[in-house]
Parts: C-alpha cells; sequence; structure tokens
C-alpha cells in the first residue's frame, strides 16, 4: 500500500511537471529545503545510524548549504577525494545531493547514501523527497526509497 501511494505520487509529480514551470530555486530555499531534509532523515534513522553519514560530496554541494544539526558536524569532499579515500578505506561511507528540481507546486531532492567496501560499491539508497512552500514555512517528505 504504502509503495503504491509512493509511486502514485511520484507519477503526480511528473505529471503536474509543466515545462514553463521549472524556475531557478533562490540559495535561500535550498539551504531550508536541504535542512529539512537531514532533519527528516535523522528523525526517521535515529541518531546513531544518522551518525554513519557525515560526509557529503561537492557535487551540488557548498558549505553555506551545510545543514545545522546539534551534535552532528558534516564535512564536504570533492568527487576526486572521495575516489582516493575510498579505494584506501576498508568501508566508506558519503551522502551525494542531487540537483534541485521545481515541478509544478512542488521541489524535488534525492539524497544518495553510498557506501564502498575496498574501492566497490557495496550498498547505496537514494532517498526522493518532495518539498512544499505552505504559509511560508518549507515542508516536505520521503516520497521514494530505491535500494
Amino acid at each position: 500500500m504504502r509503495l503504491g501511494l509512493s509511486i502514485c505520487f511520484s507519477l503526480f509529480l511528473a505529471i503536474t511537471a509543466k515545462p514553463g514551470e521549472l524556475q531557478e530555486i533562490s540559495s535561500a530555499d535550498k539551504v531550508a529545503i536541504l535542512q529539512l531534509a537531514f532533519e527528516i532523515k535523522l528523525k526517521r534513522e535515529g541518531p546513531e545510524k544518522f551518525a554513519e553519514y557525515l560526509t557529503i560530496s561537492t557535487e551540488n554541494m557548498s558549505n553555506a548549504m551545510l545543514p545545522k544539526l546539534p551534535g552532528f558536524e558534516f564535512k564536504l569532499m570533492p568527487p576526486n577525494q572521495i575516489k582516493k579515500r575510498q579505494k584506501k578505506a576498508d568501508r566508506f561511507r558519503y551522502l551525494l545531493v542531487s540537483e534541485f528540481t521545481k515541478r509544478g507546486r512542488f521541489i524535488d531532492l534525492s539524497l544518495g547514501i553510498i557506501e564502498r567496501c575496498g574501492g566497490l560499491p557495496c550498498h547505496s539508497h537514494s532517498y526522493r523527497y518532495a518539498f512544499e512552500k505552505i504559509d511560508g514555512k518549507w515542508q516536505g517528505q520521503i516520497y521514494l526509497i530505491i535500494c
């Protein structure tokens, strides 16, 4: 039932987007959306599991966009350093933020959780979020998880 709802919502987002509606998303909105996405992820997984993923790729990210959550210190790492690091480490985990996409009144965002073991892929998930501004405040939810 939940998967069916997620798929329906995903189709709804795709259908409601009109080519003329794809507009630039402000930096302030991106920061607020990322903050909310990470808060949702923390609430969903709990602090112990959440703390395993504090390295974030610099693809589609900057220091100004890093979420601020008490007790967690995120660090950015360029893709070339991630590549070097994952070859050396037995196990290396990092987050990859997709581009923000405006679809109608929703903003779509994917957060990839990637784990490499000895340089080889061993685990990844992609969490798709949909955000909407209601009464001047961003609200969002995970609507699809791809394993």
